[in-house]
């Protein structure tokens, strides 16, 4: 069977934990080729991912919660993410910020109900 337009091949590599380091889709047809790489902690958590069109992603982790995020693009765009969580481990606000210019900061938090459905919500404006 041959490739049809916009079918999307892929190759992969995986390490000795069956985690994906490495995949491709040179093979496709009409799509863009790209290929990602991929690095893990020792605790299995992915810390960097890049591609080869030149952009890239950092992970930081502290007890299995990704803790920030931080990815730049081939045109060298900037974007970061930072996580908070509650006593208990479950997540309770982000902080998002473009190309390392703080006025584009967005703070955003989350709070629990008694059911412990998540209310999601911006800082009271003053």
């Amino acid at each position: 069977m041959h490739p049809k337009k916009n079918d999307f091949i892929d190759f992969r590599h995986h390490n000795l934990s069956g985690r994906v380091t490495y995949a491709n889709n040179v093979a496709s047809v009409d799509v863009p080729q790209v290929q990602f790489y991929r690095i893990y902690d020792f605790e299995g958590n992915r810390v960097w991912l890049s591609d080869s069109l030149g952009g890239q992603v950092w992970y930081s982790w502290n007890n299995q919660r990704l803790q920030s995020m931080a990815m730049t693009t081939e045109a060298g765009k900037y974007a970061g993410v930072d996580f908070t969580y509650d006593q208990v481990g479950r997540l309770s606000s982000l902080t998002r910020t473009a190309n390392w210019d703080p006025s584009t900061t967005i703070n955003t938090t989350f709070t629990l109900d008694l059911l412990e459905v998540m209310i999601c919500g911006l800082p009271p404006v003053s």
